[in-house]
Order: C-alpha cells, then structure tokens, then sequence
C-alpha cells in the first residue's frame, strides 16, 4: 500500500527530513523552506534538495530493511 500525502512537508515529517537541514543547506529561513513544501510559494532549489534527501531518506529505509531481513532469515 502506498502512503499518499498533501504535500512534501509532510512527507519530509513522515521520513524524517528536518526543514532545519534544508534550510541551513540553501541558507534560507526555515520558514520560508516550511512554505514552500506546504506548497504556499515557489522555490525549486528548496524542491529539487527535499527531493534529493527525500531519495536518499528512503533508499536507506529500504537497505535497512533488506539487510534486517536478512539478518533475520
């Protein structure tokens, strides 16, 4: 089953992406980046790094979770 949400800031809260990294990575007030991802402004630097650590969060998820189980068998 897929998790569906209303908007990126969501899914950065679910995964476990802090706004506060986004934000001191493009130097941008957490404010700002937390606007953005509700999808209230546009900004695609802000989009494009919450993508890239939204990847990376989850390709991680998932190697924990492979290489758990196969620990486990």
């Amino acid at each position: 089953m897929e998790r569906h949400f209303k908007n990126l800031r969501e899914e950065c809260r679910f995964f476990g992406v802090r706004m506060q990294t986004i934000s001191e990575k493009l130097k941008m007030t957490q404010p700002y980046v937390s606007q953005v991802l509700a999808g209230k402004r546009q900004n695609s630097a802000i989009l494009g790094l919450c993508m890239e650590l939204l990847k990376k969060r989850k390709d991680e998820l998932k190697e924990k979770l492979c290489h758990d189980n196969i620990r486990t068998t």
